[in-house]
Formats: C-alpha cells, sequence, structure tokens
C-alpha cells in the first residue's frame, strides 16, 4: 500500500501549545521506517502549512478559537487527503490536535461515497459553538462533518457522513449536547464500561452485520490517543481516567481491521512537551505499527 502522510501541527484546536511537535517527533523517531517495515511504501511527505501569526484567538469569532487559522489549514488540509485518494493512496494524517480532522474527514466524504467512521477516542468531539464549554475546534470535528457547526466549517463538506454510521470507541467524556446528539441521531457508542464488559467478537459482529445492511464500503479511522487509560499517555493535553488499555485496544483492533476497508487515519493529539521519559512516544509508535500491520491486509 502506499501511503502519503500528511503533517497538520497545529494547537490551534486545543489551546495548548506542544501538539504541534507531535509529527516531527515521531518522524524524527523512525515512523518512516517502521511503516515501510509493514511492507508499505512511503509515497511522499507532506506539511500543511500553519499559520502562527496571531494576536487575539477570539479575533475572527467569538465562540471558537483560532478561527481562520483552523478554517484555512483544514481546508488545504481537505484538498491533500483528497488528492492521495485520487492518487490511490492512502492518507496517513498526523497531528496535532483532533480539529484536523474537520479537514481530513471532508476530503474522505466528498471524495467516496457509502462512507463510515471508526472514531477512537475519549471524547465524542460533537460539539458546537454553542454547545463547547471551551470554545476549542478539537472538540467540534465529528459534528461538522454531520452536518453540525459553523457554517464555513460544515460547507466543507459536500457531502454529510451519515451520524449512523460513525461508530465511537473508549468514549467516557462527553458534554450534555454531544450525549444529546448520540442519544438523537442513534449513534453507535462504546464507553469504556461496555468496551471492557462486551465480548469484542460479539462487537465486531453486529458492527460487521450492520455495515453489510447499509453497504458502507469505506471507513475513516480517527485515532486520538487520549482513548488510552491516562496512566499510558502522559504526553497528551486532555487524559481521562478509566480509559482503554493497551492489551485489550490491541486485542479489538486484530480482529476489527480484517472486517472493515479503511482508505485513512488520523492519529492525534500526542504532545511531546508534557511525555515522560518516552512512554508516550514509544506507546504512540508501537500502536502504529500495530495497526499498519493489519490495515488493508
Amino acid at each position: 500500500m502506499k501511503l502519503d502522510i500528511i503533517n497538520m501541527a497545529t494547537f490551534y484546536g486545543c489551546d495548548r501549545k506542544g501538539v504541534e511537535f507531535g509529527p516531527k517527533v515521531l518522524l524524527e523517531n523512525n515512523l518512516e521506517s517502521i511503516l515501510e517495515n509493514c511492507n508499505h511504501k512511503i509515497n511522499k511527505i507532506i506539511d500543511i502549512p500553519v499559520n502562527y501569526n496571531h494576536t487575539d484567538k477570539f479575533k475572527e469569532n467569538k465562540q471558537i478559537k483560532y478561527f481562520d487559522e483552523i478554517l484555512t489549514s483544514v481546508k488545504l488540509l481537505s484538498d491533500e487527503v483528497y488528492k492521495s485518494y485520487s492518487e490511490n493512496n492512502f492518507p496517513l494524517i498526523l497531528g496535532g490536535d483532533h480539529s484536523l480532522s474537520i479537514g481530513s474527514l471532508s476530503g474522505f466524504s466528498n471524495f467516496f461515497e457509502d462512507t463510515g467512521v471508526i472514531w477512537v477516542d475519549a471524547h465524542g468531539d460533537l460539539n458546537t459553538p454553542s454547545t463547547s464549554p471551551s470554545q476549542n475546534a478539537h472538540g467540534m470535528p465529528l459534528a461538522c462533518s454531520l452536518g453540525e457547526g459553523h457554517p464555513k466549517l460544515t460547507s466543507l463538506f459536500k457531502r454529510k457522513i451519515n451520524p449512523k454510521n460513525v461508530f465511537l470507541f473508549g468514549i467516557r467524556s462527553l458534554d450534555k449536547g454531544e450525549k444529546d446528539f448520540i442519544i438523537k441521531n442513534e449513534m453507535h457508542i462504546y464507553d469504556t464500561n461496555s468496551f471492557n464488559l462486551l465480548n469484542h467478537d460479539l462487537m465486531i459482529s453486529t458492527l460487521k452485520k450492520y455495515v453489510e445492511k447499509n453497504k458502507i464500503k469505506n471507513f475513516h479511522l480517527s485515532f486520538d490517543i487520549d482513548a488510552f487509560d491516562e496512566t499510558h499517555v502522559p504526553g497528551t493535553g486532555t487524559p481521562v481516567k478509566n480509559g482503554l488499555y493497551i492489551d485489550e485496544m490491541k486485542s479489538f483492533f486484530d480482529k476489527l481491521l480484517s472486517s472493515i476497508n479503511i482508505v485513512s487515519m488520523d492519529f492525534v493529539e500526542f504532545n511531546p512537551l508534557l511525555d515522560k521519559d518516552n512512554q508516550t512516544l514509544n506507546l504512540c509508535l508501537d500502536m502504529l505499527e500495530f495497526l499498519f500491520k493489519r490495515i488493508n491486509k
């Protein structure tokens, strides 16, 4: 499989510096070789330009921090993701914070029909400007892909993703507006308790039946490392207790990735400045190696 590695070095969506160094640190620690050793070919490595000349985070929008900078960058990312598909490549988008998924998901849904999303995260990222307590855009990308949010962001999606085709894993921190949205739209959600208590074979069998019935041919995988329990990931800006553990995550994905067609992936929220003894770095590299030994095999 040919990979395009697309780096989105931004902290604007989380408003906490350090996460923008994630892509650089991963690549400096042999990520390219790791992926090639998984029998993939690196086609190219692309850096999405990010404008850091900001003065007032609420200058353009009082409800979304750094709005213009985020809008400009996710538009560029959307175009690069779309181009990658057009060249029959697999885009791996490295962050940076999760606001980048506005760009990756819009490129994905604009190119493919019959789409679904695997969302691995401690958070739902289903907030809108009116429901967000923090005004941080990294809590809004999934909502934008479903048609909810600021019009300039939702308009990037020529084709909205069906919320019933979204599967959330590891979720355990939801705001009220997000909970209401999930219930209203009958989304598939597996919080930490259900992930731990339910039989993984049964979970995947249920998912696969839904996918076959609804003819979902293409999935985007969005992987936020704060899905892991906070003891595993000191190097992330929004850790949450009672998360997923490494072995159970691997056991689940070992089975899941043979059941669905993943065509692209985000890997986000690694903040090297917060890491301790490279614990998070090593987990990120290990998890990416694990996943890319199994994606589209």
